[in-house]
Formats: structure tokens, C-alpha cells, sequence
């Protein structure tokens, strides 16, 4: 992994009420983890952390040097470190770096909480149970990591009962909770308060094994 500090002083960062608005948006996702337990002590983990429009809400709600990042598009992290910066948070000191593997392992972290919005939804089958697999390496034993994802609208030829969902057209495939038993526990919650500002994606929670049923 290689981590970016840097901001890109070249970018002109969510200047139209339009982006400005978006940025709101993704206040959601905060006051989600908020009611799931996040609080400023926690360590949080962004896979797929962009431009940081969810990162900076969670970047300004957490105590310095609790959020880290990382993605798999270099150019789109110091965009994300213009608008820490533009937003007076880098003495928050959040770590970003550039990762296509799903190794956290540089940050040399537990985390509390994990995020992946969006993620899921862009990424092939394999890389998602390798995303969830290498992740839990990087969870504390009662870290949550929570996804979004599509649900599968129609079952009929599928064996292994309700699936989810993780694209909607360009490439059709399905996971399902027997794919990670034996692995981790998975919880679908379904809707969330975000939903409407993503399209209509839906929230799974993995959880470490051994900790029993997540309710």
C-alpha cells in the first residue's frame, strides 16, 4: 500500500451547491454508524474511500487519527485531501492510502468499525469474499463492517434460497450467506436511512465468528 498525504492544491473541491449538497448527503452514513454503535473512540476502516465524501463527516465526527482510508485510485485520494483540507480537518491526521488488494495490514490497525459503500455493487464475486475475508483480519473481535448491496430481484432457478444482489446489469451475479459460512455471521438489515440517496442499495453486516447470532 502506499499511503498519500498530500492534497491536490489544483482542485477545485465540491464548489457547486449541486456537489455541495451530495457531501450533505452522505451525512447519513455517519448517523447510520452512529446508531450501530460508532463513537469517536472508534477506530473506522473506509474501503473504497474516493474523494472522501463520506470520509469527511466521519473524519470531522472521530477523534485524530481514527479514520483511515484507502482505494484503489490513486488520483482520487488527494482530491479527497483538498477537501479535508479545504473543511479545516487535517489536524484530525486521517490516514489514506492507495490498495487494490484489500490489505490493511500497513496501517498496522484494528478497526471497530469498517465501511465499504458502493463497493459491492462494482466488484466481481471473488473480490468480494476476498474483500470480506482479508477485512476481518483487520477487525477487532467485536468490529462490525457493514456493505451495501443490491437485492436480488428474482430467485426462481437459485438453489441456495435468497441471494444478494451485488450488480445490477453489467455483470449478474449473486452471494449468498452460505458463501461466507463457516467464515463470518452476515445480517441483511435491508433498508437504511441512507437507501434513498444510493439508489436504492440495501445493508449487510459481518461480524466476526464466535460472537453468536448478530441480532
Amino acid at each position: 500500500m502506499k499511503l498519500v498525504t498530500t492534497p491536490d492544491e489544483n482542485f477545485i473541491f465540491w464548489e457547486s451547491k449541486e456537489r455541495e449538497g451530495e457531501w450533505i448527503n452522505r451525512m447519513d452514513f455517519v448517523e447510520f454508524l452512529k446508531e450501530n454503535g460508532l463513537m469517536e473512540k472508534h477506530y473506522l476502516l473506509d474501503i473504497g474511500c474516493g474523494h472522501l465524501r463520506h470520509g469527511i463527516p466521519l473524519i470531522e465526527y472521530l477523534k485524530p487519527g481514527h479514520y483511515y482510508g484507502y482505494d484503489q485510485d490513486e488520483s482520487h485520494l488527494p482530491i479527497g485531501l483538498t477537501g479535508v483540507e479545504k473543511y479545516g480537518l487535517m489536524w484530525k491526521l486521517p490516514t489514506v492510502g492507495v490498495e487494490k488488494d484489500f490489505d490493511a495490514f500497513v496501517f498496522g490497525q484494528k478497526f471497530d468499525f469498517v465501511m465499504a459503500n458502493s463497493i459491492f455493487t462494482h466488484i466481481h464475486i471473488n473480490d468480494i469474499k476476498k474483500c470480506v475475508i482479508e477485512t476481518l483480519k483487520y477487525m477487532k473481535p467485536k468490529g462490525k463492517f457493514f456493505a451495501t448491496f443490491y437485492m436480488e430481484p428474482d430467485f426462481s432457478g437459485c438453489d441456495q434460497g435468497p441471494g444478494i444482489y451485488y450488480c445490477r446489469s453489467t455483470q449478474p451475479s449473486s452471494f449468498y450467506e452460505n458463501d461466507f459460512k463457516g467464515v463470518c455471521n452476515t445480517k441483511v438489515i435491508g433498508d437504511w436511512i441512507g437507501s434513498k440517496n444510493t439508489y436504492g442499495q440495501q445493508m449487510v453486516l459481518f461480524t466476526k465468528k464466535g460472537l453468536g447470532r448478530v441480532v
